[in-house]
């Protein structure tokens, strides 16, 4: 799928009218498959900026922003950023990284590091293939990788758990579970494989990250599918069973509050999508629907 054909459908909370338990429809669009949506920012500590395909000045990235091919983005210092592809597949970006989204639909993603490191971690086996500046590094296999290129140039390629090829000036190079290979600037035509990768601070927060997804409980709500940003809502909310709808989840938000105001509508190549300010906004704002449920003088989402 082309994701520049997809069109999110904005709505409206007009025209609201309650009597007893009435279910009020706020949001509403056909429910792809968990991988036909685009990427979506899931996830940003410290400062990060992005710039959309086709512009030139920089934007501040935001949790919930949807990227498309032809995106870019950059984290500062001390900055980690995360990007949830669906199906339980991330992509995390350390501090100082510069990365292009050259090419993104559901068949093949091509990912361009201009600088800095990124993990990549598929838990559904997908095409993901890593371009720098005299390498590419394909990868098929559900697991966790990282890739990363110094200050020098050198580059490194680690595969934790999975199976990858590198491809450069040596030829090909297959790298299977537990190793790494580095491949340095003054001789990109020689690659060194090892077996002797040492965790960092960068790995270990990457793995608190998925500490997120083992325990998930609220995919069990939405049919047992990893739809994107599923994983947020054991953190911000809870689920309970409101007849006549069945479960719904309730946000963890102050009194009075009501969708569709944090965050804004913007418009890209795809149409018009709500961006919420809200770090659980991606999923019910996106499928399914909002509704007021009187009993608990609350609004909740139904899916």
């Amino acid at each position: 799928m082309d994701f520049q054909g997809l069109r999110i459908k904005p709505s409206s909370l007009s025209a609201i009218t309650l009597v007893g338990v009435l279910a009020l429809s706020c949001f509403s669009t056909s429910v792809l498959a968990a991988d036909q949506y685009p990427p979506r920012v899931s996830h940003v500590e410290g400062t990060a900026a992005y710039v959309p395909a086709g512009k030139v000045d920089w934007e501040e990235l935001t949790p919930n922003l949807p990227l498309l091919s032809g995106d870019r983005i950059f984290s500062h210092a001390g900055a980690r950023v995360e990007i949830e592809f669906g199906e339980a597949n991330f992509l995390r970006l350390g501090e100082e990284t510069d990365i292009a989204f050259s090419k993104i639909d559901d068949r093949d993603r091509h990912l361009e590091l201009l600088q800095g490191e990124l993990i990549l971690r598929l838990g559904k086996s997908g095409k993901y293939q890593i371009f720098t500046s005299g390498s590419r590094v394909e990868i098929k296999k559900k697991g966790l990788y990282r890739v990363g290129i110094g200050s020098d140039g050198s580059m490194l390629v680690a595969v934790r758990k999975g199976r990858a090829e590198i491809e450069n000036q040596a030829g090909k190079t297959k790298i299977k579970d537990g190793e790494y290979v580095w491949v340095d600037a003054a001789r990109p035509d020689v690659v060194q494989v090892s077996n002797a990768y040492a965790a960092d601070e960068l790995d270990l927060w990457s793995d608190r990250r998925d500490a997120r997804y083992v325990a998930n409980q609220s995919v069990t709500y939405v049919g047992g599918t990893w739809y994107p940003g599923v994983y947020d809502l054991d953190y911000y909310g809870r689920w309970v069973n409101c007849p006549p709808y069945g479960n719904a989840w309730f946000p963890r938000v102050s009194i009075g509050w009501a969708p569709f105001r944090l965050g804004r509508w913007c418009h890209f190549s795809f149409g018009w999508t709500w961006v919420s300010h809200d770090p659980w906004g991606w999923l019910p704002y996106n499928y399914w629907r909002w509704v007021y449920y009187s009993p608990h003088r609350r609004w909740c989402w139904v899916p």
